[in-house]
């Protein structure tokens, strides 16, 4: 079977600014754990700390009991917006990234830094930029790969709502376009990354929670909700159907803690 996307993909308004909180009735909430778990795999845990004012300083993220990587060094430019922060993997060499934005406040640009430990050089690895259409937005990204650079181009189509309907891409080295993908069922859910601020609105997002979609030529997957006492979403599970007609699952979980 084609590739599934295995993790929830969110949408961005082409009106609404990447600066924006939370609204009013859920803004005293701020989201402090996420766990993610696939059948047959180890259970993943994202952790999220924040600063007095609400502002996210730090993101880990475990396998079972093992730390894969933590986002920390948040900066913050005059807006609130994050302007700059680090991901650290283990042993492995860090990377920082940069965003920049425009005079709307949406993301303009996202470059990925990797210094090299052993060098202490810097090695710009991957490059995006965003432009805004009444109902598009195209993201071109460069990267340097395997001794290699790589370009492609990614057209997002959203509807009136500003949710994601549809994506499709092209190799720009090839000219070669890629396959078409199908974002899930929102059903005007809320998303739960938005209660942690300014960090997940650094990437193309939106107030409502997506389920998983299908490649082209690919089964439909679909999501369910569960709401906890608060009216936040509290479990999302995406199934779809396998090659063989098996269904399989994936569970999100998120816990939330109320701002004093």
């Amino acid at each position: 079977m084609k590739n599934i996307l295995v993790s929830i993909v969110f949408s961005l308004s082409a009106c609404m600014s990447l600066g924006i909180h939370a609204e009013a009735s859920t803004e005293q909430w701020r989201l402090v754990k996420k766990t993610w778990a696939l059948p047959g795999d180890a259970l993943e845990r994202y952790e999220y700390q924040y600063d007095t004012s609400g502002r996210i300083i730090e993101m880990r993220n475990y396998r079972g009991k093992k730390l894969n990587l933590s986002e920390k060094d948040f900066v913050y430019d005059d807006h609130g917006r994050i302007s700059s922060y680090q991901i650290v993997f283990g042993d492995s060499d860090p990377y920082r990234h940069v965003m920049t934005y425009d005079q709307q406040g949406r993301l303009k640009s996202h470059e990925e830094i990797r210094h090299r430990r052993e060098s202490g050089k810097d090695q710009v690895t991957l490059t995006r930029t965003f432009s805004y259409g009444a109902n598009t937005i195209t993201e071109n990204k460069t990267r340097a790969s395997f001794g290699g650079k790589l370009a492609d181009e990614t057209t997002y189509f959203l509807d009136a709502k500003g949710n994601f309907i549809r994506k499709t891409g092209i190799d720009q080295n090839s000219g070669q376009k890629s396959q078409e993908y199908i974002f899930g069922n929102y059903d005007d859910k809320p998303n739960p990354l938005i209660f942690t601020g300014a960090y997940f609105l650094t990437e193309l997002n939106s107030r409502h929670a997506g389920g998983e979609g299908f490649w082209e030529g690919s089964p439909t997957a679909t999501s369910s909700f569960t709401h906890n006492k608060d009216s936040l979403v509290s479990k999302m599970v995406i199934t779809y159907t396998t090659s063989d007609g098996g269904k399989v699952n994936h569970t999100y979980e998120y816990t939330y803690v109320k701002i004093k």
